[in-house]
């Protein structure tokens, strides 16, 4: 059976003020379509990008779990970093 791996849109703002699109392996299932990266085969972001952490999946799915209804109207989930 293929399982498929949502992939979750997220905004990341850096200290420095740089704004990073990239698309983040969902950790919890359910992710809303609003928020799903349109592409299912789509890696992430283009090239390394020196302010993600390496948790950002992790702080990802703390955003979404507290602020829901705010990514969703968004679009995204926003993470500063």
């Amino acid at each position: 059976m293929n399982q498929r791996e949502d992939m979750i849109q997220a905004l990341i703002v850096c200290r420095n003020g740089h704004e990073h699109r990239v698309c983040v392996p969902a950790l919890s299932p359910g992710v809303p379509h609003p928020l799903r990266c349109p592409h299912a085969q789509h890696g992430g972001g283009g090239g390394a990008v020196s302010c993600l952490p390496a948790e950002l999946a992790y702080l990802v799915d703390r955003e979404l779990r507290e602020n829901r209804s705010e990514s969703i109207r968004r679009g995204f989930v926003l993470v500063r970093v």
